[in-house]
């Protein structure tokens, strides 16, 4: 049993990410999974203003979480759960100096090579 779980796939940092965001969050997950439902039934029905007020919603998520990626003021907010409007759209990262970056945990043991 030991050896078939040490033998799964570990999910890269981005679906680690994503996996983590859908077990924490459960009602913004839902709420995102309720829109793509939305998204899915416009199309099939090809309602041109539901269309565009899906699309709209869509991207406001979208832009939230590129904030929450690339704006530590909006990261800290949407991790305390006070964002009170979608920030406005990131265009790359804050500038990064010595100062801003965390130090790097020194691990106790060296990295062996494989």
């Amino acid at each position: 049993m030991a050896k078939a779980i040490a033998g799964l796939r570990r999910p890269g940092l981005a679906a680690l990410a994503a996996n983590l965001l859908a077990r924490e969050r459960r009602q913004e997950a839902e709420q995102f999974l309720a829109l793509g439902e939305s998204l899915w039934e416009v199309l099939r029905t090809l309602g041109a203003e539901q269309l565009r007020t899906a699309s709209r919603q869509q991207h406001q998520i979208e832009q939230t979480l590129h904030g929450v990626l690339a704006d530590p003021e909006v990261a800290t907010r949407w991790s305390k759960g006070r964002l009170v409007k979608v920030p406005e759209a990131a265009v790359g990262f804050a500038v990064v100096t010595p100062q801003t970056v965390p130090a790097r945990p020194v691990s106790a043991e060296p990295r062996q090579r494989k």
